[in-house]
């Protein structure tokens, strides 16, 4: 791998899904990383230290990945249709793991990574706080409750991490458009349950 002065560190980001594929995660070692991007073996830890370090930095990555593709699934559906913003929250997490499914199985592995690292604190709580942000919108259109917003959370990223998890790791052997198009029946079916019993029981 060829890289310009200054962009080292991007370099070993870069390359770190492909060690991952061929090592496996448990594997994972810098020597390893600075082979496969084609520098000096002590390289990498000029930039993260350990390989705890590595793992943290690719999981702020991750997290900014995760914050953008939601974002971009939430621009789709007008502000008033919080049934189709809830299923686009899932759809975007969907997205997440098919484009970055290393990122995916890292970014949630909290064993791996520095916990009370400022950045990736920082991106965690971007990317997480979308969701309580539908939420909260639906719950001040009278869509849902203040009750039942944290079951309704966690039933919601319980779903859209399932659907995501078959992604990342190719589990059924569907393709990609497929299974986007199942989620969505899915999403949308959950979103439609949950939203309007909320606002029937009212």
């Amino acid at each position: 791998m060829r890289y310009h002065h200054g962009d080292l560190r991007r370099a070993l980001l870069d390359a770190l899904p492909q060690v991952i594929a061929v090592a496996g995660l448990e594997r994972l070692s810098l020597r390893a990383l600075a082979r496969q991007a084609g520098v000096s073996h002590g390289a990498p830890a000029h930039h993260f230290t350990d390989k705890r370090g590595l793992l943290t930095a690719f999981a702020v990555e991750g997290s900014e990945h995760l914050e953008r593709l939601v974002s971009d699934a939430l621009s789709r559906p007008a502000a008033a249709d919080h049934v189709a913003r809830l299923s686009a929250v899932g759809l975007g997490y969907l997205e997440f793991a098919l484009q970055y499914p290393a990122h995916f199985r890292i970014t949630l592995r909290p064993e791996l990574l520095n916990m009370l690292d400022p950045e990736l604190l920082r991106a965690r709580a971007s990317a997480g706080q979308l969701l309580d942000l539908v939420l909260k919108d639906a719950e001040e259109a009278g869509f849902l409750t203040a009750r039942d917003h944290p079951n309704v959370r966690m039933a919601a990223w319980s779903l859209a991490h399932g659907y995501a998890s078959i992604a990342a790791d190719a589990m059924t052997g569907t393709p990609a458009d497929a299974l986007r198009r199942q989620a969505r029946r899915t999403f949308d079916h959950y979103a439609r349950a949950v939203l309007r019993e909320n606002l029937a029981a009212e």
